[in-house]
C-alpha cells in the first residue's frame, strides 16, 4: 500500500465528511416521509398513539423467530461446577476451554492455578 501524504488524507477525509453529510440528509428526508406516510395512514384508521401504546406495540419486529436447535440426548444440560475462583473480585471460571483473563494475568504474576481453586 502506497504511503499517502497529510494533504491527499485530509481531501479525503473532507470528501468523507461530504459524502456522510449527505447521507444523514438522506435519512433524515425519508425518515420524514416514513412519519408522513405513517400519521397519514393512522388518521385514515382512526389510530391514535394512545392506542399504540395501549397494544404495547412499542419496537415490534415481523421478523421470523429464530430456529432453535434441538437437544439430542438426555434432554437437559446440568450447569458445570465453578472450579477455580479469584479471591478479591470473586471472578469465577469452571475449568473448561480457555483460561479467563484474570487467571492468566495472575498466573503471569508468578501463582498456580491451584492457588485459586474453590474448597469444598
Amino acid at each position: 500500500m502506497p504511503i499517502m501524504s497529510y494533504d491527499s488524507i485530509k481531501k479525503q477525509l473532507s470528501k468523507l465528511k461530504a459524502q456522510a453529510a449527505k447521507m444523514e440528509a438522506a435519512e433524515s428526508v425519508a425518515k420524514k416521509r416514513s412519519v408522513a406516510k405513517v400519521t397519514a395512514l393512522m388518521k385514515k384508521l382512526g389510530v391514535s398513539t394512545a392506542d399504540l401504546e395501549a397494544s404495547g406495540a412499542k419496537g415490534t419486529s415481523k421478523r421470523a423467530p429464530r430456529a432453535t436447535k434441538k437437544i439430542t440426548g438426555s434432554g437437559s444440560a446440568k450447569p458445570v461446577a465453578i472450579k477455580y475462583r479469584h479471591p478479591s473480585t470473586n471472578e469465577t471460571w469452571t475449568g473448561r476451554g480457555k483460561p479467563p483473563k484474570w487467571l492468566a494475568a495472575e498466573i503471569a504474576a508468578g501463582k498456580t492455578r491451584e492457588d485459586f481453586l474453590v474448597q469444598g
